[in-house]
């Protein structure tokens, strides 16, 4: 297991249904996506181990696209859930904030909150180029700087925010180690 990355054993669709657009757009697109619309077998094997999908989103992005360095909300160590399709030869990168530079970043409201930052404030600690296996989704540390960038091919992410049933807290990496051991690959 490492902090960044970790791919996990829920060989199923992440909704419902199988049946949003995939129609290719020709920019970024963020689409809301009920927590309702959560695979009912996915939403009893979180309960079963204690935790819930707190918040759903669809990212889209076109090939040759460079989504700009940021960290979900304001930063913090927290994961999601991430099921890619497509997006031969993404490669995601993550980063840590170099001294002196902790506060810098610019506060920007889009779909959700997040905080982009500037490419020489930080220094790369991990790229990672993925094999996409359609279906098969990685628990991603989105707390702290990272960014992904698209090569050959569009690609679609089903991300989902996952929470602690009685804290209601979003997860930490080693809190999502240690509940999900079971399921890494």
């Amino acid at each position: 297991m490492n902090k960044y990355c970790n791919h996990i054993n829920f060989k199923m669709f992440p909704l419902k249904h199988y049946d949003f657009d995939w129609t290719p757009r020709s920019k970024p697109t963020v689409l809301d996506v009920s927590v309702d619309q959560v695979n009912p077998e996915l939403k009893k094997i979180m309960y079963d181990l204690g935790v819930y999908v707190s918040y759903a989103q669809v990212f889209y992005r076109p090939e040759h696209d460079y989504c700009s360095i940021h960290t979900d909300c304001t930063g913090g160590d927290f994961i999601k859930i991430n099921w890619a399709y497509r997006g031969l030869g993404s490669k995601m990168t993550w980063y840590s904030i170099k001294p002196g530079n902790e506060n810098t970043g610019s506060l920007a409201k889009t779909e959700v909150d997040s905080e982009y930052i500037v490419h020489d404030e930080v220094d790369v600690v991990l790229e990672h180029t993925d094999e996409i296996i359609e279906g098969t989704p990685a628990v991603i540390q989105v707390g702290i700087p990272h960014h992904i960038d698209n090569q050959l091919e569009q690609r679609y992410c089903i991300s989902f925010s996952i929470s602690d049933i009685k804290t209601h807290n979003r997860l930490t990496m080693q809190e999502s180690i240690d509940i999900f051991k079971d399921y890494y690959l």
